[in-house]
């Protein structure tokens, strides 16, 4: 791995996440960190084959270890944070997503760009039919840590 700046990625192995990677990495200007449940995935072990990307394990079998998240920032310029509320659902991703944006700032990093989701359901006026829960999730999570971040 170059002495580039490193950016922590979770869900990185996902369609949004992978699409971060490759960019970054096609840059050399950063070292890709893959938060990662395991390496054997197709889609993570094509990301490993690119230049300065290396992982690092999420032991967790849900959610996220927060010590191993913590190690893997505090090697980190930056992260990149995507929860994956599908498979979280709404109020794990809200707590996942606010804890590691925690341990993120605990952690010093100098950025965290949080993939967030505008809130709909407020926007229409609280419309029952407007209701998505990754959504929600992804929105309250954006508007706790816009509040508290200073490097």
């Amino acid at each position: 791995m170059s002495s580039a700046k490193k950016i922590l990625v979770v869900g990185g192995t996902g369609a949004q996440g992978a699409a971060v990677v490759r960019v970054l990495a096609s840059t050399g200007d950063f070292g890709i960190i893959l938060f990662t449940r395991s390496t054997d995935s197709s889609q993570c072990q094509e990301l490993l084959k690119l230049p300065n990307v290396e992982a690092a394990i999420n032991p967790a079998p849900q959610g996220y270890d927060l010590g191993a998240f913590e190690a893997a920032a505090r090697r980190s310029y930056g992260v990149f944070l995507n929860t994956d509320g599908f498979a979280l659902g709404e109020e794990a991703e809200t707590y996942w997503g606010i804890r590691l944006y925690e341990t993120a700032v605990k952690a010093r990093v100098q950025q965290v760009v949080y993939s967030g989701l505008d809130d709909h359901f407020r926007n229409s006026g609280y419309d029952p039919k407007s209701y998505v829960g990754h959504f929600q999730g992804k929105s309250r999570v954006q508007g706790e840590s816009s509040l508290a971040f200073s490097p």
